[in-house]
């Protein structure tokens, strides 16, 4: 799970929340994780943009109130080897 995501208001706009994501992303995948899970706030069109982007989708879920997105990693090739 990616708790929170957040970029300080004075320096949003700057592409710090796709490079940290990504950061976030290839950390997961080298940590061999097979999925990475988060939430927003249902109507934060920013925030769903980015994460569509990126290949996160919506999973039908709600946690807490917020809608759950899901982005499925691709497995490394030593996995797809055995």
């Amino acid at each position: 799970w990616i708790l929170r995501l957040m970029i300080n208001v004075a320096y949003q706009g700057r592409c710090f929340s796709r490079t940290t994501l990504m950061a976030a992303i290839r950390l997961a995948a080298e940590l061999a994780c097979r999925e990475v899970i988060l939430s927003i706030d249902d109507g934060n069109q920013v925030a769903e943009r980015l994460y569509e982007s990126v290949g996160f989708r919506r999973t039908g879920e709600i946690d807490s109130g917020e809608v759950v997105m899901r982005l499925d990693l691709e497995p490394t090739s030593t996995e797809r080897r055995n």
